[in-house]
């Protein structure tokens, strides 16, 4: 495919960190993104909040303007290398390679139409023709014109950075061979009804001779086989298709600039690139149009991927860790035609239990079955170095039946029940923040005095937040009790403006099943003593919790 170098600018994107698949989590926190998607997606389309994926807000380039399709620029004629033979090489979709959802992302529009963006889809080796097409985006009902698969209702006022996943007629992935076009319904955004079966009615929609007017990336069914759209792909691997909104079939003025709706296409939402799709053209000179010298990295530093592995020896897959200045990202990816049915997480120390395991929130249960999950977990949370473990139950299917679940791990080094990796927060190539410290105090997690010469308290246990206290006086924080889990509490210890002291052990904690008395000797407590803020210990009648604290103070 010869690739044409025509528009230097950079467009480079960070991908969000709202993820939802068809996997249905369990015990996790929602996304970030999943409440206000849901909403979103009811003032766009009612029945549409099942495929809206929330926005990407931190993404870097365009903001308002489209400053690679310059307003009034006639393409044709300014850049006559992308149009030979009036277009007839520009590529008319998308095509599947590997069996795979696909993800279009608002980026902008310079229109003055309120536009409606569609999509069709019809296998390659079909040879579809122009009836063929028409008949996948729309259809004749009694109360009017009924489209099939529609995107974006509205685009007039759609927010930057709008992802919306795509799926075939029955919710599931796209297989693959085949091809995937986008149809664009000029100045028919607004008041869209849906009926039973979800196909989408545009009262707005412009007519002529009877059929509704639309432009699509295959130009045989557009009037005078106008070609109204280009399709590029920056310098991060992401498709980028633009639409020309006015043709002949609308309006005998148009500016040709290309710039009307902007949208990328891709088939994830944690990787800039797209491996289980390419710009699809029957001809063998396709043109892509390239932007961006440049590519702000998704991730920093390298990536880690083991193998996902059944019974020591059978590859099913892999699994792939790597982290961004924000978050750490887990994926499992099968191959070799195995599928996720179920999946469990833990990320943490190395001296891993079974038990604590067990009790990771990082679950899914996969229906239907994928090839790609993908955890998201605050960085922040997490040591400097630690261990994954990466199980997953896997399947195959055989004439449409499942098969008996084969359980496989992140390949590593063998323990008694599964197997752990290693894993090190990668660099982003930014100076660490240093903070600066005051005085050290001492930190009592709030509740009763242990009754002797010091201001030194335990906490009878109960399920919420207790105050922690500094140098008796100063709240520096709280500390969270979860319920009672197989016998053990989770304890998590937030501060505020107060951080733990460089030291081996500066959380230390005793549990007591009887109220204790007297000075305690917290060098001496053994339920826990070690530096990390969440802890899972046994579960006790009370709890005395120090802490060597220092106070963040202003650098000077």
């Amino acid at each position: 495919m010869k690739k044409v170098n025509l528009i230097k600018t950079v467009l480079c994107f960070l991908l969000g960190t709202c993820i939802l698949t068809n996997c249905q989590k369990e015990k996790t926190t929602p996304a970030t993104d999943e409440i206000g998607a849901v909403k979103y997606a009811e003032s766009i389309l009612p029945g549409a909040d099942t495929r809206l994926l929330g926005t990407r807000p931190d993404w870097m380039g365009l903001g308002g303007t489209l400053s690679f399709l310059k307003e009034g620029i006639n393409l044709p004629s300014a850049m006559p290398d992308l149009f030979v033979s009036d277009g007839d090489n520009i590529p008319s979709g998308i095509l599947v390679t590997k069996k795979t959802f696909v993800y279009v992302t608002y980026v902008g529009n310079v229109a003055a139409f309120n536009n409606v963006l569609g999509y069709y889809y019809y296998k390659k080796t079909d040879g579809i023709d122009g009836e063929g097409i028409l008949n996948r985006i729309y259809h004749s009902g009694m109360d009017g014109i009924h489209f099939k698969n529609i995107i974006y209702d509205h685009t007039k006022d759609l927010e930057f950075g709008v992802t919306l996943k795509l799926s075939d007629d029955d919710g599931n992935m796209f297989e693959p061979g085949t091809v995937i076009g986008f149809c664009v319904m000029p100045n028919a955004g607004g008041g869209a009804t849906t009926d039973s079966e979800y196909k989408t009615v545009l009262p707005n929609v412009k007519m002529k001779d009877g059929k509704p007017i639309f432009i699509a990336t295959n130009k045989e069914v557009n009037e005078n086989e106008a070609i109204s759209h280009i399709i590029g792909q920056s310098a991060c691997g992401d498709l980028i298709i633009a639409f020309e909104d006015l043709n002949s079939i609308y309006s005998k003025s148009t500016d040709l600039d290309f710039n009307d709706l902007v949208f990328l296409v891709g088939d994830n939402l944690t990787s800039r690139t797209t491996d289980n799709i390419v710009a699809y053209s029957t001809k063998d000179d396709t043109q892509l149009f390239t932007f961006g010298e440049n590519c702000q990295r998704d991730h920093c530093g390298d990536k880690t991927t083991v193998e996902l592995i059944i019974n020591q020896q059978t590859i099913a897959g892999s699994v792939t860790v790597w982290n961004d200045a924000v978050n750490l990202y887990v994926e499992y990816k099968t191959d070799n035609g195995w599928f996720l049915d179920k999946t469990c997480l833990f990320v943490g120390k190395c001296d891993i239990k079974k038990t604590e395991f067990d009790q990771s929130p990082y679950r899914s249960t996969c229906n239907p079955c994928v090839e790609t999950y993908t955890y998201v977990i605050p960085l922040d949370q997490l040591s400097d170095c630690f261990c994954v473990v990466a199980h997953a139950e896997v399947v195959k299917f055989n004439d449409g039946k499942k098969s008996p679940c084969e359980m496989a791990w992140g390949n590593g080094d063998r323990i008694e029940w599964g197997m752990k990796f290693g894993y090190c927060k990668q660099s982003c190539g930014e100076e660490p923040y240093e903070p600066c410290y005051g005085d050290d105090e001492t930190g009592w997690c709030k509740g009763l005095s242990y009754g002797g010469n010091n201001w030194a308290m335990y906490t009878p246990y109960a399920i919420g937040d207790i105050d922690i206290m500094a140098g008796q006086h100063i709240v520096a924080g709280k500390a969270s009790f979860s319920a009672v889990v197989n016998g053990k509490v989770t304890i998590t210890i937030s501060l505020n403006g107060w951080a733990l002291q460089d030291v081996e052990e500066s959380v230390k904690i005793q549990g007591y099943n009887s109220a204790p008395s007297g000075n305690p000797a917290p060098g001496q407590f053994n339920t826990y003593k070690g530096k990390n803020l969440t802890i899972t210990v046994n579960a006790f009648t009370f709890y005395g919790i120090h802490l060597d604290l220092r106070e963040i103070v202003d650098c000077d």
